[in-house]
């Protein structure tokens, strides 16, 4: 951390804020607009779907249940999560560190509304491989999860 330097908190705030109302814009087309599923293309090495798809619980479905308080508890372990690592990443105290703290906070924060929202993680993307079946689904929340995590990883 270098003493003296600005803390990045608009850069943080202004990503996350970006990050959500994207991403659930992308949700509120896919659930009221779009007829599922959706090929978007197709290719004999991979394959992009847009479906729909009920994530009950974490990361590939772990620890899924029906019960509202199950969904209560996840949404609340996710914000935590999520503001966890953006208070980390602003602690760094650069604009890059904080851009990905916002994109983290904003995917999750969108992932917090659907679970509450629709008792669900609304997961959208499918992308079989090698003409594989995938059972698995994410979404773009996922995505701004991911990558700023992966890119802090292989960063330090």
């Amino acid at each position: 951390m270098t003493v003296g330097r600005k803390i990045p908190v608009f850069a943080l705030s202004a990503t996350a804020i970006a990050v959500f109302l994207g991403c659930q814009l992308v949700t509120f087309y896919l659930t009221t607009r779009a007829v599922l599923p959706i090929q978007v293309f197709s290719t004999p090495l991979i394959e992009l779907n847009l479906v729909h798809s009920e994530n009950r619980g974490v990361n590939f479905g772990l620890l899924a249940g029906d019960a509202r308080s199950n969904q209560v508890v996840l949404a609340g372990i996710a914000l935590l999560v999520g503001a966890v690592m953006a208070m980390i990443l602003l602690a760094k105290r650069r604009r890059s560190h904080a851009i990905a703290g916002g994109m983290i906070f904003g995917g999750a924060m969108s992932n917090v509304l659907d679970r509450i929202t629709f008792g669900y993680v609304f997961d959208y993307i499918n992308t079989p491989v090698l003409g594989m079946n995938n059972p698995f689904s994410y979404n773009i929340a996922d995505i701004f999860i991911v990558l700023p995590i992966a890119w802090w990883v292989f960063k330090s």
